[in-house]
């Protein structure tokens, strides 16, 4: 029970600073949209230097809200009697947290760069914080057998890796072989969706009042990098 509420607890952290950091960042580019902001900040930084600016300030707040939240929770477990994540089981859930933090926020950029309405952020938002639930509806099985094929194949799908390694490193620690290949996969993961993001956002940052469309999109994205 305690090692179930320790995964949970994390997982719950990792939803709320993603949703709440994925909000924030859809909302300041419709906001610099809007504003034409952003066109006289492309005058003298280029667009991948904005959209790597907005994931790393977004990104060092929500470690700053997940290190404040493990402080608190060691404090009541201390106090409690509660068993604590050992130094070295907590360090891994936060290389995964980071490297999890980097793909969900390419995400968000890549869906929320094109948006030019309110409404249209609203129904982005929504359907991520959907998305970002069924890895939470998996926790039990996975918590049941952390070594059956399920929870490995989840393990290995970079949308669930942070989510279920947080699940399976508390409860039963994974082979070495699993946790390198996991990492592997969810940073080369990273490294193409930061790489997406980046084209989409440099090529929609200057639209207002008008949708990428989709022959503009495939073309963004066929370029040689």
């Amino acid at each position: 029970d305690q090692t179930f509420f320790s995964a949970y607890m994390y997982m719950m952290m990792l939803f709320f600073i993603i949703m709440t950091s994925g909000q924030l960042l859809v909302r300041s580019m419709l906001e610099e949209k809007s504003s034409r902001i952003v066109e006289m900040l492309l005058s003298s930084v280029p667009a991948r230097d904005i959209m790597g600016g907005k994931i790393l300030g977004l990104g060092a707040l929500g470690l700053t809200q997940l290190l404040t939240w493990g402080i608190f929770a060691t404090a009541v477990s201390m106090f409690s009697g509660l068993s604590v994540i050992p130094l070295g089981n907590a360090l891994l859930l936060s290389v995964y947290f980071v490297l999890g933090y980097l793909f969900y926020t390419a995400i968000f950029v890549s869906a929320g760069a094109p948006l030019s309405t309110e409404q249209e952020a609203q129904q982005v938002t929504s359907l991520f914080s959907l998305g970002l639930v069924v890895p939470l509806a998996l926790s039990i099985p996975v918590m049941q057998d952390p070594g059956s094929a399920l929870a490995i194949v989840l393990t290995m799908i970079p949308v669930f890796t942070p989510m279920m390694m947080a699940i399976r490193i508390p409860s039963q620690m994974p082979p070495l072989n699993e946790i390198v290949f996991s990492l592997c996969i969810l940073g080369a993961s990273v490294y193409v969706m930061m790489r997406l993001a980046g084209r989409i956002f440099s090529a929609s940052v200057l639209l207002t009042g008008k949708r990428l469309s989709f022959r503009e999109l495939k073309a963004v994205l066929g370029k040689t990098p």
